[in-house]
């Protein structure tokens, strides 16, 4: 059912940028400054740095970690951080007394360590999400390891207790990814979590050079892999596995990266699953929860030449303007990262090469992506974060670097190729690191996006977007519970005509979750006529608009259902 119901209680317009209601869209335009990204993190008071316990066996999980989560912890409408520690691995489960780490976010740009939240000791962690898995109206944090996954539950008040067992998500195997949606349509958020390979401390490979006695990091094809999981939220605080009766089991990957969103625009919640060096998934639902792996047959599975590749991360949105969800997918060097165009009908098509990105991305191992608007001009752009796993490239005679740089590539005016711009938007880019995971958010609320990296044994990366930049719309948006919905969609149609739209998605990028929020660039747009939600489920909902460079924040009632 459509309703058109002026912006009262369930909606809100929020002043960004400090100004009047009506002023912020008419004010006179600024001079122009070239857009630069500039590393604030310890500026605004970000002091963490990872810790991966690297060991001589090198034991293949010192290399791949870990993920951060943008989420509004305490709920004062400004997304917090969490970055994820791994620490020394211990035989009891620790990880060596390595605390995480919980940034509050307190205004005027600057974030504030949280030391006490019950956040910090965990086991060797990878990945994180955040949702409210107890209906409680406060977002709970979910933590991969390697060993037992951990579930911390929001008590308020800035406290978290760790339930993971109580709940039934302490799994003991490998996690790495992991993403939140209600794939059964009961109201409830369920859980995905991606398994990597299997690991056995007492029994570890060699790899390496056998002449020197020296180890590498292994191959992934000196492991098998493991099977992910699916939890099915009960609503009574706790979870079943349904990974059998899913369907999902069915076949066993060795997955990096995940992301949940409607990929074949029925309104339900497919899956997405990037696989290292074997072919990735796509789990279509039927509906009710229930899947069936398609991914050979839509064209994802393998790049264009029909090979797997080493997959790590994922970015999921409608780069080309044509109302579907595309997929770009991050591999390991002399691998091209490739670009899925989404063509309808849950077939995608290779458009690496016709997009311009065949060539830029084989130097490098490839991890954290993102499609993003940097600009605010309309049109999403491409970031990839990089670096390579072995830090012993010598010891296997190759030409490669630990330490990689990032990569930008924004998006041509044709809306199909794209450029590379890393050399333009400021030196911090191109300096190397050894990346993995990256996540967005505009942290400083100036209305453009800024870039969180994470880096393997180094300190993570805030990447404040500086210089000039075209005008945006936010939407905040919510169920009639109050949960992020995944599937869902926005649309937008500006002043002048120009209909842009955005999917509601969680996963993406690598280990970690950006902002729940979705972002349009306008351009120079000064109005905004309509915003249409299509809800999960087949409802749309159509809002009035209003000025641009605002923040709308809206909750669907459960009388629309």
């Amino acid at each position: 059912m459509s309703l058109a119901r002026p912006l009262v209680r369930r909606s809100a317009w929020l002043a960004a940028l400090g100004c009047g209601l009506l002023a912020c869209g008419e004010s006179e335009a600024p001079p122009l400054r070239p857009i630069r990204f500039v590393d604030v993190a310890r500026e605004v008071g970000i002091q963490f740095e990872h810790e991966r316990g690297a060991t001589e066996t090198r034991y293949q999980y010192e290399t791949l970690g870990a993920g951060a989560v943008w989420f509004d912890f305490d709920g004062d409408g400004r997304d917090d951080l969490f970055l994820v520690q791994s620490g020394v691995y211990q035989d009891d489960g620790g990880n060596g007394g390595f605390p995480n780490a919980l940034y509050r976010t307190v205004g005027e740009g600057r974030l504030e360590l949280q030391p006490e939240s019950g956040l910090e000791s965990i086991g060797y962690g990878m990945g994180a999400t955040a949702f409210d898995f107890d209906g409680d109206g406060d977002l709970d944090v979910f933590v991969t390891c390697y060993g037992p996954n951990r579930l911390y539950r929001n008590e308020g008040g800035g406290r978290f207790t760790e339930v993971g067992q109580a709940t039934g998500l302490a799994d003991p195997g490998w996690g790495m990814a992991a993403a939140s949606a209600d794939f059964d349509g009961d109201g409830w958020p369920d859980l995905y979590v991606v398994n990597y390979v299997v690991l056995d401390r007492e029994s570890y490979p060699f790899c390496g050079d056998l002449q020197l006695r020296r180890r590498a990091y292994c191959h992934p094809e000196a492991f098998a892999g493991q099977t992910d999981r699916l939890y099915r939220n009960r609503g009574d605080g706790t979870f079943e596995d349904v990974t059998e009766t899913s369907a999902v089991g069915a076949t066993a990957g060795k997955g990096m990266g995940v992301v949940c969103a409607d990929l074949d625009g029925d309104r339900d919640v497919d899956i997405f699953v990037a696989n290292d060096t074997v072919e990735n998934l796509l789990f279509r639902n039927d509906g009710e929860g229930r899947f069936t792996e398609v991914a050979l047959g839509a064209g994802v599975a393998v790049n264009g030449n029909g090979l797997a590749e080493a997959c790590m991360g994922i970015a999921a949105d409608d780069f080309d303007g044509d109302q579907d969800i595309d997929l770009f997918v991050t591999n390991f060097a002399s691998e091209s990262n490739t670009l899925y165009r989404n063509v309808g009908g849950l077939s995608f098509e290779d458009a690496t090469q016709s997009a311009s990105l065949s060539g830029a991305g084989m130097p490098w191992v490839g991890f954290g992506t993102r499609f993003v608007d940097y600009d605010n001009d309309g049109r999403l752009d491409l970031v990839v974060v990089n670096g390579h796993i072995q830090d012993q490239k010598a010891l296997i005679g190759t030409k490669e670097k630990y330490r990689q740089p990032m990569l930008v590539f924004r998006q041509r005016s044709d809306r199909s190729t794209f450029v590379n711009v890393t050399g333009e938007l400021g030196d911090v880019l191109s300096r190397p690191i050894v990346g993995r995971d990256l996540t967005v958010a505009d942290y400083d609320s100036d209305g453009d996006l800024d870039l969180l990296v994470t880096v393997s044994a180094g300190p993570p990366r805030l990447l404040r977007n500086e210089g000039s930049h075209g005008r945006f719309f936010r939407v905040r948006l919510q169920d009639e519970r109050g949960h992020w919905p995944v599937g869902a969609a926005v649309v937008v149609t500006t002043g002048s005509g120009r209909v842009l739209w955005r999917p509601v998605v969680s996963g993406q990028s690598y280990m970690g979750q950006s902002e729940s929020v979705v972002h349009f660039g306008l351009g120079d747009e000064t109005r905004v006529e309509s915003v249409e939600i299509r809800w999960p489920g087949g409802e749309s909902e159509h809002l009035p608009g209003g000025p641009v460079d605002r923040v709308l924040v809206h909750r669907r009632d459960a009388a629309d259902r």
